[in-house]
């Protein structure tokens, strides 16, 4: 590269940023902005020299270390604040997991690149059998109209011809349970579409990358597609007792390539956050019931206290019988047009890191899209799995 001057007297190269250690080391511990030779289409140029590098600190999160590691694949680009519609490159972490078949592929739920081989996800999004119940119960109720027992044992086995048939007895039994608790009454009403259409498709299948809008090519997109190796929900994750431990982890098929179209986002391993707002993204509805986008959405959410959230679930015994839990969940929106709808599930709610005047900035995903009631109908926050909460069993996964 050229040579240059820096602004300490000493002699530089013109180098990408992702080749210059000693920029990195400024931008990710002393939050200082590298000095900027230029930029080769996306790419910024530092001035760099190598010498003066400074011994990175010794840091044992799994997490944060690799968020450091991963740090060259960071965001370039000044974005245009506001907006309902992301910009191609801004989200280079979001994910879109499939379902069904190759030449039907439903893009239900949402996600987030934490590593070469690993989405953050929703445990809802997964269909693990512990969902098995679940299902049953949705086939019982779907709709207006309920489906019998013998109905129900046949769509079970159109859904599932690899599994073992479920038997007369246990729809019976399972709806027996549920009418007792009043579920099988409220599960027509309450039950999202999105989440019907992924008990009926089966596991996810699928992972797109570098997605901004499903309907056209034209949208400077570069997507990467993936099948599904190995899907994870926490093991505590048990849907038929609230809506706790709602995160899980998926395992490509094999590593991604990192682009400026994907690249990944890092885990939040800060316990409380100060910031009034944070972001969440997704292909969800935009209206109840209504359609869902197909570009990539993003909203700003107002975030909200616990004690706050507690007074509007206080009657939600269903999905979450002991309350919201401040340690594992945490609580975000509720104001007009401030809803995550169907099809959001599993996305990320993060925050955006960045110094002011620099092209370059990072995610950090703070929480997990897991429930709300009915978008855009009342003015109830959502509710998000809270990463930090889970840091040690993801660690344990992602990096052994």
């Amino acid at each position: 590269g050229d040579s240059c001057d820096l602004k300490n007297g000493g002699k530089g190269t013109c180098v990408n940023l992702r080749q210059c250690s000693t920029a990195i080391t400024l931008l990710q511990e002393q939050k200082t902005v590298p000095q900027i030779c230029g930029f080769i289409g996306f790419d910024a140029l530092v001035c760099c020299n190598d010498e003066k590098q400074k011994a990175p600190q010794n840091i044992k999160e799994p997490g944060a270390v690799k968020c450091k590691e991963y740090y060259p694949y960071a965001i370039y680009g000044i974005l245009i604040p506001g907006g309902e519609q992301s910009l191609a490159r801004e989200f280079p972490h979001m994910a879109a997991i499939g379902f069904g078949k190759t030449d039907d592929i439903q893009w239900l739920c949402g996600g987030s690149l934490i590593s070469p081989n690993y989405v953050l996800t929703a445990a809802h999004c997964l269909n693990s059998s512990q969902l098995d119940r679940i299902e049953i119960l949705m086939m019982i109720g779907v709709g207006d109209k309920m489906r019998t027992q013998q109905e129900v044992c046949r769509l079970f086995h159109e859904m599932h011809p690899d599994r073992e048939p479920v038997s007369q007895s246990t729809v019976s039994r399972i709806e027996r349970k549920y009418r007792e608790l009043g579920h099988v009454r409220d599960a027509p009403r309450q039950a999202h579409p999105i989440s019907l259409g992924m008990y009926f498709r089966g596991p996810p299948r699928y992972v797109r990358l570098g997605e901004l809008d499903f309907a056209t090519e034209q949208d400077d997109a570069q997507p990467q597609d993936f099948t599904v190796k190995r899907v994870i929900p926490h093991p505590d994750f048990r849907p038929v007792s609230g809506r706790y431990h709602d995160i899980g982890l998926i395992e490509l098929d094999r590593n991604v390539i990192p682009t400026h179209h994907v690249s990944f986002a890092c885990l939040d391993t800060v316990r409380a956050h100060k910031e009034p707002q944070m972001i969440s993204t997704g292909w969800g509805r935009t209206e109840f019931s209504g359609r869902t986008s197909t570009h990539l959405l993003k909203i700003n959410l107002d975030t909200v206290s616990i004690d706050e959230c507690q007074r509007f679930y206080q009657g939600a015994r269903r999905e979450v019988p002991r309350g919201v839990v401040d340690d594992l969940q945490l609580c975000a929106g509720g104001k007009p047009d401030q809803d995550t709808c169907q099809g959001d599930s599993g996305g990320p709610l993060q925050l955006r890191y960045e110094d002011v005047g620099s092209a370059i900035y990072a995610y950090t995903i703070v929480g997990i899209t897991s429930f709300g009631k009915a978008c855009g109908l009342s003015r109830t926050p959502g509710i998000y799995t809270r990463v930090y909460g889970y840091l040690s069993w993801i660690e344990g996964i992602v990096w052994p």
